[in-house]
């Protein structure tokens, strides 16, 4: 030091230089097939260069070739960025998704990879005959509500109507159960339809002193938006999706054997997820 006392204890030491960013997972997962999507998302080991990356990103319909438009958000972190498509994915297509040279993190390191996943074939295993569809009707606007619980019944309610279904009622308990998956999903930086201690929605559903026989979830997520924003864009992407369909979200939305929902709704100003559970 500097009196001339000479330092005790070691005198070296050692540090481990990190590399760049690192692709660490993806939902749909990497190579994932028969899969229903409703957003693409992509999870680094560091924070990314948000502008560099949106540009080096592309998704594409490898069955015609065709890019897929759509909304590029991120977490407030910067190292989960979400692509969220102007209409759903297509049933029984490849896409393929990638960053391109120019991707790189915040440090400038590059980040390239590319990956590919396959969406569910719409109902009678991929056929496309016309008769495995039926011709949308023109969906009535939803009555107004002051309340987002409300609204998002009413989105249905209005839908169930213009296929000639019966009006859904919100169960309270069912509501309690969903808004607690949802805020725990908001809170804890995941999204699922499985609890972090591991429970289903039955097993939610139960803990809620729910009584049912069968029941179904839909959810949906997204970030930078308002929850009026986001559950008209949710609404609009499950309703554009294939009917009849094989347990996608519009046929829980129609399905006739419901006659409760329960909407939860989490929100921390950045993340809205909502989540919608169904039961006869």
């Amino acid at each position: 030091d500097s009196a001339g006392n000479a330092l005790g204890g070691k005198g070296n030491f050692s540090f481990i230089v990190q590399r760049g960013a690192q692709l660490i997972t993806t939902a749909p997962k990497l190579g994932a097939s028969d899969v229903e999507p409703a957003t693409v998302e992509m999870w680094f080991s560091s924070p990314m260069d948000v502008d560099a990356t949106n540009e080096a990103f592309s998704l594409t319909d490898s069955s015609s070739g065709a890019l897929v438009g759509g909304r590029l958000n991120w977490n407030e972190e910067r190292t989960q960025l979400i692509f969220s498509p102007d209409q759903a994915f297509a049933g029984g297509r490849a896409f393929d998704v990638v960053l391109a040279a120019g991707a790189r993190d915040a440090d400038g390191n590059p980040v390239e990879t590319s990956w590919t996943f396959t969406s569910k074939a719409s109902l009678g295993g991929g056929a496309r005959s016309t008769t495995s569809t039926r011709t949308a009707p023109m969906l009535g606007a939803p009555a107004p509500s002051d309340s987002l619980v409300g609204y998002a019944l009413n989105q249905i309610n209005a839908a169930r109507a213009a296929y000639g279904f019966a009006p859904l009622w919100l169960d309270a308990g069912m509501t309690a159960a969903a808004t607690a998956h949802a805020w725990d999903q908001v809170s804890y930086g995941y999204y699922s339809h499985t609890s972090r201690n591991g429970a289903s929605l039955y097993g939610r559903l139960a803990a809620a002193g729910v009584a049912f026989s069968m029941a179904s979830e839909n959810q949906c997520h997204y970030y930078g938006m308002s929850v009026t924003d986001t559950l008209n864009w949710c609404h609009g992407a499950f309703m554009s999706e294939p009917y009849p369909g094989l347990w996608n979200h519009i046929a829980n939305v129609l399905n006739p054997r419901w006659n409760r929902v329960g909407v939860g709704i989490g929100d921390n100003g950045s993340h809205v997820v909502i989540t919608w559970d169904f039961a006869p």
